[in-house]
């Protein structure tokens, strides 16, 4: 939808279709831009998971490090953040641990920078192929992710809810 459309809507919309999309899922995955938003604060709380998506450049960097410390601020837990470093470059000046210094926090997933693939993808007008090496990364990390929300419904005799946040 138009951005201002969905900023008209009231953010408890936004929870009760995602409980309704939780009875008909075994998991669910929001795409939410930032977790400043009204809605955001509405549905981060129902979240089992939060994915914080962070890109190797600065601005992405600084970011992201606000964006942990915001949702800490807001009381939640650090085992329920996961930190994925996307598109990180063989040749780029910061690797995944002097990150995690700048973070204070642990990187859960590096994807790696697959322009080609991707580039092939896009031309196509197909999913990227899971033969490349970001394909293989993906699918181990959403085999990961699936094994995960299992596990935490295996738990709470719930379903889960992850939250993916894009840092720039």
């Amino acid at each position: 939808p138009d951005p201002t459309d969905v900023q008209d809507a009231p953010p408890d919309a936004f929870g009760r279709l995602v409980e309704f999309t939780r009875t008909q899922y075994e998991s669910v995955i929001l795409d939410i831009p930032s977790p400043y938003t009204p809605i955001a604060k509405a549905l981060l709380p129902s979240c089992d998971q939060i994915l914080v998506v962070c890109n190797p450049e600065l601005p992405s960097l600084h970011l992201t490090r606000k964006c942990i410390a915001h949702l800490e601020h807001e009381g939640f837990a650090k085992d329920q953040i996961s930190l994925i470093l996307n598109r990180l470059s063989r040749r780029g000046e910061l690797g995944p641990q002097d990150m995690e210094r700048v973070f204070n926090f642990p990187i859960t997933k590096v994807l790696p920078e697959d322009e080609a693939a991707v580039h092939r993808a896009l031309t196509a007008g197909k999913p990227l192929a899971e033969s490349s090496d970001l394909g293989k990364e993906l699918a181990a990390f959403a085999k990961s992710l699936s094994g995960k929300a299992h596990e935490e419904k295996k738990k709470a005799a719930g379903l889960s809810l992850s939250a993916l946040l894009s840092q720039g």
